[in-house]
């Protein structure tokens, strides 16, 4: 079965459910008609063929590029490797077995693995308990970032009220007494993100109040411009943040999500993505694009304007608002590198990397990559 009738088929069950529970508590939901082949007008030879999901879309299933590796491009693999994300687990004998491990890793840890980062447990957990009508809003987004994101639920919760760095610091403690450091250990970033997180009250602090002035500065002027955000995080001297470009990066996707801050431009999340260094550059690496702002800023509008023509919708109904965004596509490339970090997930079509370098793939080229400007040369 083609990946998009899988594909189809379990959001047509997720449906059925939403449905009884409307129906269970007296409120509309639109319905889905029952498919039948009468019901499916089929074009004659001379019609042009009309669809919502892309030809080229289409063609991308499991059975064609078994047949044709050696001729997908690193952006069709690109499309391939969200599409697949997307399927339940149990579509792993129609993969190729790099895909088939990588959503065998993707099941296990969506946190760390997942290219729809709103479908991850945490992300759905601070949309319901986080509101920007509290005044400890911001405070907590930042210690819940940095701290406990991506760790067990269970242990999420007990966050849920704290009123201060110290409040937090303490509940901190006490999941450690209890559970162990390991229950505290956040891996959805990579191991040495965890290395540098510092864990004393005082840093816990520090930006528990940072967080707390800010959002009093920021809650009357809302949306915030990025430039705005950027000079007060910048001025703020908070451990993780005012020097770290990844915490920024994660925060502002946050903020983008919430309507406090108006999205950056290509140019200023460009800028953001080679100042960090970090995943979502060696992800633009592994597909050929060069480290510097300019090229990057194309990639990013390249890669972005590709994915929101070319994915299928069932797909994009998996980002917010049925659209890949600036800070989609950031997260996406993280998950790029990810894979290809991996020998048994790594992708034969895309550049290897390890450890932040780059080795030349033979028949990676630019100009495999689709772009409304010339493509950048390879690393």
């Amino acid at each position: 079965m083609p990946v998009y009738e899988k594909m189809g088929k379990k959001l047509t069950d997720m449906h059925k459910v939403e449905q009884k529970v409307a129906n269970a508590n007296n409120y509309s939901y639109p319905t889905i008609p029952l498919w039948t082949a009468s019901n499916i007008t089929q074009p004659s030879d001379s019609e042009p063929l009309t669809t919502s999901i892309s030809p080229t879309v289409r063609s991308i299933t499991p059975e064609h590029a078994e047949s044709h590796p050696a001729n997908r491009t690193p952006m069709e693999e690109l499309i391939r490797f969200i599409s697949v994300s997307a399927l339940p687990p149990d579509s792993s004998s129609e993969l190729d077995s790099h895909e088939s491990q990588y959503n065998i890793l993707l099941k296990e840890n969506p946190e760390r693995y997942s290219c729809f980062r709103e479908q991850n447990p945490t992300y759905q957990r601070i949309l319901s308990v986080l509101q920007t009508s509290d005044r400890f809003y911001l405070a907590r987004l930042m210690l819940w970032r940095v701290f406990i994101w991506g760790l067990d639920i269970q242990v999420q919760n007990r966050f849920e009220n704290i009123k201060s760095g110290h409040d937090f610091y303490n509940k901190w403690l006490k999941v450690r007494e209890e559970e162990g450091m390991r229950a505290l250990r956040v891996t959805a970033y990579g191991g040495q993100y965890y290395q540098n997180v510092p864990t004393d009250v005082k840093s816990m602090e520090m930006i528990w109040k940072g967080g707390l002035k800010a959002w009093t500065e920021w809650k009357g002027h809302l949306p915030l411009t990025f430039a705005e955000v950027e000079k007060s995080i910048a001025s703020a001297n908070l451990p993780l943040y005012t020097g770290g470009s990844l915490s920024r990066i994660l925060l502002y996707g946050d903020l983008v999500r919430m309507g406090v801050l108006v999205s950056p431009t290509e140019n200023e999340m460009a800028k953001l993505i080679v100042k960090a260094n970090g995943g979502a550059m060696r992800g633009l690496a592994a597909l050929g694009w060069e480290r510097n702002v300019d090229k990057v800023e194309e990639a990013i509008r390249s890669i972005r304007h590709t994915l929101n023509i070319k994915l299928s919708p069932p797909v994009k109904a998996l980002f917010h608002g049925g659209m890949v965004g600036v800070f989609d596509v950031e997260h996406i490339l993280c998950k790029v590198s990810r894979r290809q970090r991996i020998n048994a997930t790594r992708s034969p079509v895309w550049a290897t990397t390890r450890t932040g370098r780059v080795l030349k793939k033979k028949g990676l080229s630019h100009q495999q990559i689709p772009s409304r400007q010339k493509g950048p040369k390879k690393t």
